[in-house]
């Protein structure tokens, strides 16, 4: 499923790629129990369906969630919770000793470092006269 809603291009790797699918577990760390178990069922699910079946049902599903009102609500929950997972381990940042696209963050030139601690000022005395 990722590589379906994330192919990569010419500068980026597609999901599976990246090996960020071993940290799951981590970015679901805050996640309720309850979004885990039905994010289990509907992977479950998703998982056993032919690739040939996702490749036309998740864009489907996508151009459904467009639908106005009350009947597109579910396909935008669905396309909520599922590439909100995609993206977040996508462009995580956690990286994995997976191969040279680990870090997402490389491609795009974004390097996130720890502010310069704020050096003391000189206490430089001045003269009087």
């Amino acid at each position: 499923m990722g590589d379906i809603l994330i192919p990569g291009d010419n500068s980026l790797p597609n999901f599976s790629s990246t090996g960020c699918l071993s940290q799951i577990d981590t970015v679901l760390q805050a996640t309720h129990p309850d979004d885990v178990n039905a994010l289990r069922k509907l992977l479950t699910v998703l998982c056993i369906m032919p690739k040939q079946v996702l490749h036309i049902l998740l864009p489907g599903i996508l151009k459904l969630a467009k639908l106005p009102g009350i009947l597109g609500t579910p396909f935008r929950q669905f396309e909520f919770a599922t590439k909100g997972l995609l993206m977040s381990l996508y462009y995580s940042g956690l990286s994995t000793d997976f191969n040279e696209y680990s870090s997402v963050h490389s491609k795009i030139g974004y390097q996130v470092s720890p502010p310069r601690p704020i050096e003391a000022p000189l206490n430089v005395k001045r003269q009087e006269g």
